[in-house]
């Protein structure tokens, strides 16, 4: 292996494992952090991410039919969309704003908000 060659493998390396970083720790969710669910670029519904002792099921009606989201204290995911493809069951749960689920044929997007971003408004 040539010298440029592991200078490149160890560039490629370095930014794959900052990205990694980036994906799982640094979106990390605060305590004041909100689940947001918007259908078709509303948001219909918000849920703290973190109440203890939550176990709750709730259905989202997209343009396509319901989406059932399952919440947990700090965690989210989707159990069931009226899509054909069950990508956004299939993406499992998410816990920080690194992450989104999203159901494109439904419309339905579902991601946590960092209460001091700002990112969108929660009335």
């Amino acid at each position: 292996m040539k010298r440029a060659d592991l200078i490149i493998f160890t560039l490629v390396l370095a930014a794959g494992l900052i990205g990694a970083y980036f994906y799982f720790f640094a979106g990390g969710a605060g305590p004041e952090s909100t689940i947001v669910i918007e259908v078709n670029g509303v948001v219909v519904q918000t849920y703290p991410l973190y109440q203890e002792g939550r176990d709750e099921y709730v259905e989202i009606t997209g343009v396509n039919g319901v989406t059932r989201v399952h919440l947990e204290d700090g965690r989210v995911q989707v159990v069931d969309s009226a899509c054909p493809d069950k990508v956004c069951v299939n993406t499992g749960w998410i816990r920080n704003s690194a992450q989104v689920i999203a159901c494109l044929p439904n419309r339905v997007i579902i991601k946590i908000v960092n209460a001091e971003d700002g990112d969108i408004d929660l009335r």
